[in-house]
């Protein structure tokens, strides 16, 4: 935690130390996509990040990655719609390392289907992982930094915008973002930060996967998609996972103190699906 010490040796410190140094960062759903460039960023800042997530093998590469280039990472097999599995996560990595300094939110699905044939299982999972597992890690890491009276939580959500074939997604993520205000109201008083990032459209196999399936059911190829996308971001290109990474490791530093409950978007000036037509509309 940052000292009101530390804080008046401000004109002392040494600009050239990294913003999460000796930081523990637990990235849950860090194995692919977004999460995987979030835990890279942290670890470059410093931070030893902690992927917790589903997929053994991928989440085991990616660390290992990290740790071949000179930078701080471990795997750790998680359920996030797990509850008992995510407090026996969290008690182990805080019994190993003393503490969980910064908590992000990244476990994702994105089923592609209107929300009228959604089946009551596909919405049961979806809610579960994308809403209910922030909620099982924020609990139980949140319980944690609250004895150390600091912390940072993200959680990552998504454009607030409705989304043709993945009202399901959009729906969980609008819930995350209602949860992620009213948890940093609780928890001001004991001085943690809760925050969410918005990502606008961003490169990843997921957002691949999905795009692929949607352009199937409306007759556009994966190509056409890509190049909408692009010319209806005013940066004039799709996010990738290292933009979104960058955001994370400002809100988790000491720079982002006083800032709490709020939604920063990255999104290279993109709202929804901007100038492309609903009916051809890329969501992540």
């Amino acid at each position: 935690c940052r000292t009101h010490a530390k804080q008046l040796e401000v004109f002392h410190e040494d600009y050239t130390n990294m913003l999460l140094e000796s930081k523990v960062a637990l990235v849950v759903g860090g194995a692919g996509g977004i999460g995987s460039g979030i835990a890279k960023s942290v670890s470059q800042e410093g931070a030893l990040s902690v992927i917790a997530d589903l997929n053994r093998d991928a989440g085991l590469q990616y660390a290992e990655a990290i740790v071949e280039s000179g930078k701080k990472s471990q795997f750790e097999q998680l359920d996030v719609t797990d509850s008992n599995a995510v407090d026996h996560l969290t008690n182990r990595i805080v019994s190993q390392h003393d503490r969980i300094d910064i908590l992000i939110n990244c476990a994702a699905t994105l089923p592609i289907k209107n929300m009228i044939e959604t089946t009551d299982e596909e919405w049961h999972r979806t809610m579960s992982i994308n809403l209910f597992g922030a909620f099982y890690t924020a609990r139980a890491v949140a319980r944690h930094m609250i004895e150390r009276r600091c912390g940072k939580i993200i959680n990552i959500a998504s454009e607030l915008s409705p989304a043709q074939l993945a009202g399901v997604y959009s729906t969980s993520k609008w819930a995350l973002v209602g949860f992620t205000r009213n948890l940093a109201v609780e928890l001001a008083p004991h001085h943690i930060n809760v925050n969410a990032v918005a990502p606008g459209t961003t490169h990843t196999q997921m957002w691949e996967n999905a795009m692929t399936t949607k352009g199937e059911r409306l007759g556009i190829t994966f190509d056409e998609f890509s190049r909408l996308a692009d010319t209806s971001i005013p940066w004039g290109r799709k996010g990738t996972p290292q933009d979104i990474g960058n955001a994370v490791v400002f809100l988790a530093s000491d720079n982002a103190e006083y800032i709490t409950g709020e939604l920063l978007h990255v999104s290279g000036g993109q709202r929804g699906p901007g100038s492309i037509p609903s009916q051809t509309s890329p969501e992540k």
